[in-house]
């Protein structure tokens, strides 16, 4: 707590202010100045001040007092990975295996102790919304985070892992370290891991860390657990998801 107190001495308060605003817009847009004030115990005028100030710079619109987020965000995080020398190397890569395997293909890089899906490639089966590109999230519960955990050092993986609650996103969610240390053993072992409807009721995917990135990433292939059981996963999609990472691999390394 001693600790907690010193960091927060370093933060702009109105900053947090500001991003707990547009945090809440992003989730519960379009919403009014009452709505987003009641919601973070704010007064109505500090919330539309600086709502009025993300619409003066063009990062919210307003319709009729109600607020959303504008696609200027979406341009800067397009901009971003339009750049990332990783996602614009592998990008054609990543395009034959989701033709390959007629599934759908995720890029993952690893920020803040999360994963970030910033490339998708083919639109089967309406997962869009479950595996959106720009979603974050734990590491423990997805195939991309796994092994992307897995390629971590041992220390690094502990301070992770220290900051989750582990509370569960289904029934077969890892709850506990010392389940996910097993399991990382396991991708280390087999070089992919697996997510078996850990993060999403209904999706299976495999996954594959890309060695050589300068920052951490990953690739996996998903969609229906009843299109892709198990033993399809590793029997079928593996050996071609391993390939393909080599490939990536191989380009970082020379290119």
């Amino acid at each position: 707590m001693v600790g907690r107190k010193k960091y927060d001495r370093g933060l702009v308060k109105s900053d947090e202010t500001l991003f707990s605003i547009i945090e809440y817009v992003r989730a519960h847009g379009p919403i009014g100045v009452t709505d987003v004030a009641n919601h973070l115990d704010l007064s109505k005028s500090s919330v539309h001040k600086h709502l009025k100030t993300l619409e003066k710079e063009g990062w919210v619109t307003n319709s009729d007092g109600e607020y959303k987020l504008s696609f200027k965000f979406l341009t800067i995080g397009g901009e971003m990975r339009d750049e990332h020398h990783l996602c614009s190397l592998a990008h054609p890569l990543l395009r034959e295996l989701a033709n390959e395997t007629d599934q759908v293909v995720l890029l993952s890089l690893f920020e803040q102790n999360q994963g970030v899906f910033v490339q998708r490639y083919n639109e089967r089966y309406g997962i869009g919304k479950a595996v959106y590109e720009g979603r974050r999230y734990n590491l423990h519960h997805t195939a991309s985070g796994k092994a992307m955990l897995a390629e971590l050092s041992e220390e690094q993986t502990r301070q992770i892992i220290d900051e989750y609650d582990f509370e569960p996103r289904t029934g077969n969610t890892i709850t506990t370290r010392e389940e996910l240390a097993e399991e990382l053993g396991r991708v280390r072992e087999q070089g992919y891991a697996m997510n078996l409807e850990e993060g999403n009721e209904g999706i299976h995917a495999i996954g594959v860390a890309i060695p050589d990135s300068t920052t951490p990433a990953a690739v996996c292939v998903g969609g229906p657990a009843s299109r892709l059981p198990e033993e399809r996963l590793r029997n079928e999609f593996a050996e071609i998801l391993l390939n393909k990472v080599n490939e990536i691999q191989l380009r970082l390394r020379y290119q």
